[in-house]
């Protein structure tokens, strides 16, 4: 069983002793690769995860098989949040979108949990509504800002998430992300580039200048991390 202290995802390091060990004892370190889906639409959910290294994206899908990301998932987080709500059933994919690492917990396990200790279902809860909150200042971005701003937020919240300014994107998955053609990823991310915010290279973003890309944001980045330090009680990875 890895340590509570060394374990590196922030839920996880929250939980109380008890907690901990009855949620690891039924834990399997996994890798998360690329593309992999970790829940799809319409199928009941098997298990959780508590990323301890790379991104997953909530995506939603309409009838005409497009597709777009709502909300990102890394370090902070826990994967599968319809478990923690009460449900077994995705309604959304849920793909990895930067390869790294997590705690593979059956769902059964996260909800014996929560029933036994309410001190972990407040905390998963908690966190809950800090995704809700991300949600919804992503559909603010998707309907107000410009492609250029969008692409600052989601590569400051990646880097966030992620633990790390180098970030493995390819123009395919922030199109995903984005909800915009490849071809305007292309021209926002030399757009950027042009900023000295970022340096871009091929499958590959590193954040260069993050206090541009703040700037670039305005106040279209932050709410969700400064709602997860007041819920949570401390910064995001």
């Amino acid at each position: 069983m890895i340590a509570q202290s060394s374990v590196a995802n922030d839920l996880l390091t929250r939980l109380d002793v008890v907690a901990y060990r009855e949620i690891m004892v039924r834990a399997v370190e996994q890798p998360l690769a690329l593309g992999v889906n970790l829940a799809t639409a319409g199928e009941k959910i098997e298990f959780c995860w508590f990323p301890t290294s790379g991104l997953v994206s909530i995506i939603a899908l309409d009838a005409e098989g497009g597709e777009a990301e709502v909300g990102m998932i890394g370090r902070e987080g826990i994967v599968n949040l319809p478990v923690v709500l009460g449900d077994d059933c995705s309604a959304l994919r849920v793909m990895v979108q930067v390869v790294g690492s997590a705690i593979r917990v059956e769902a059964s396990a996260v909800r014996a949990v929560m029933a036994h200790h309410p001190a972990a279902r407040a905390l998963f809860l908690a966190y809950v509504q800090v995704f809700t909150i991300q949600v919804a200042t992503s559909a603010i971005a998707y309907a107000r800002y410009a492609i250029d701003k969008r692409l600052a937020r989601w590569i400051l919240m990646c880097g966030d998430r992620v633990g790390d300014s180098n970030i493995g994107l390819t123009h395919e998955a922030l199109s995903i992300m984005l909800g915009v053609r490849r071809a305007s990823v292309t021209v926002a991310v030399s757009n950027l580039a042009k900023t000295g915010a970022i340096i871009a290279r091929r499958s590959h973003i590193a954040i260069a200048n993050r206090p541009r890309l703040l700037r670039l944001c305005a106040s279209g980045y932050g709410l969700p991390e400064r709602e997860y330090v007041r819920l949570i009680g401390v910064q995001a990875a």
